[in-house]
């Protein structure tokens, strides 16, 4: 009797799972806050996104265990205008065999990185241009 009864049980609980697996809704994508002029173009708008954060010299040491090689370091400004003033670092890295890649930012006061993101299957397109400097 303890048996049918937890097969019963069982039974009910994995019908509800599957239930709300099925009734599940994609929410809606909506913007956290208006975006700013410069990025204003017809489906573009700020979002949270799910990314791996810690303290800086804890995501640094994961970058150097993983063989990461800095590409370049850029300043995000306030506003994403040239003018504004520095808001968070960014840094981008790359294996040695150019395979993959890994995105960085860093708070201005350097307590707190965030991965943004990992790429694989490394393409480069050829450009003439160069612009910048070299670190």
């Amino acid at each position: 009797m303890i048996k049918f009864l937890k097969t019963i049980f069982v039974s009910v609980v994995l019908m509800f799972a599957i239930m709300q697996i099925a009734n599940a809704t994609e929410q809606p994508i909506t913007p956290e806050t208006e975006t700013p002029k410069e990025y204003q173009f017809k489906g573009l708008y700020w979002m949270q996104m799910p990314v791996i954060c810690g303290r800086y010299q804890t995501v640094s040491d994961f970058i150097e265990s993983k063989n990461y090689i800095l590409v370049y370091v850029a300043v995000g400004r306030v506003g994403g205008k040239e003018s504004g003033e520095p808001a968070f670092m960014i840094q981008e890295y790359i294996t040695e065999d150019m395979s993959k890649v890994i995105s960085v930012v860093t708070s201005p006061n350097m307590q707190e990185s965030c991965i943004m993101y990992s790429g694989f299957d490394v393409q480069f397109k050829r450009s003439t241009k160069a612009k910048g400097t070299g670190i």
